[in-house]
């Protein structure tokens, strides 16, 4: 399993375990990552019925465009979101709301590394 994928995995299993911060959610979030093997996961933040898989399984709501580098510090709390935006590291289609909403949820993540 990819660095990538293990740490989707960590936090999908956290925010199962507290789902406080995504329970009124139906959300499906898209990663297209660049790098030596691209890839593509979606994490589908639906409360405790939240899971990652690799690929694309169905429509995302809102997906971001980056290198898996990238993704491992904004996901480790090492890169901001508005920062790797305006910088180029981060492209994204849809809802912007939606992108601010991952960016509190990681950030809680890293915070108690329980949600």
């Amino acid at each position: 399993m990819s660095q990538t994928a293990n740490l989707l995995k960590k936090i999908t299993e956290a925010l199962k375990e507290d789902s406080s911060l995504i329970d009124d959610m139906d959300v499906v979030y898209q990663f297209n990552l660049k790098g030596n093997y691209p890839t593509t996961y979606q994490l589908l933040l639906r409360g405790k019925d939240s899971y990652v898989v690799e690929g694309e399984a169905i429509e995302a709501d809102c997906i971001l465009f980056m290198k898996e580098e990238h993704f491992l510090q904004l996901a480790t709390g090492k890169l901001n979101g508005a920062k790797a935006l305006f910088t180029g590291k981060l492209k994204m289609e849809g809802n912007v709301k939606l992108a601010l909403k991952l960016e509190r949820i990681l950030s809680a993540y890293n915070q108690n590394k329980t949600v």
